[in-house]
């Protein structure tokens, strides 16, 4: 993770930022054409919704990592709480950030 000037903040993490509102073609691809992005974007987005669960479960069956997050995926507001980081988590971050 860098800062904009190119200065590294931290080697030990790394953001992924995936705007899921604009993928609205994405289920239409079919899941071996997938990339594996695409199939956690895929995930995250549609395993709430009953109408693509056959999708869902084909990237499910397609990627193991996406089968073992699937513990929760009728709950995903549950599931992407987990993968959030706390306030209280975020702000020791911060503390020890150099500025």
């Amino acid at each position: 993770m860098r800062r904009p000037n190119g200065e590294e903040i931290s080697s030990q993490i790394n953001f992924i930022l995936v705007e899921l509102s604009k993928l609205e073609n994405i289920a239409a691809k079919p899941v071996n054409k997938l990339t594996p992005l695409e199939m956690w974007a895929v995930f995250f987005r549609y395993s709430p919704d009953v109408k693509h669960r056959d999708l869902v479960n084909n990237v499910i069956a397609e990627r193991k990592e996406i089968a073992m997050a699937d513990t929760d995926s009728n709950l995903n507001p549950i599931c992407l709480s987990r993968l959030s980081a706390g306030k209280r988590l975020l702000r020791v971050s911060r503390s020890r950030s150099v500025r």
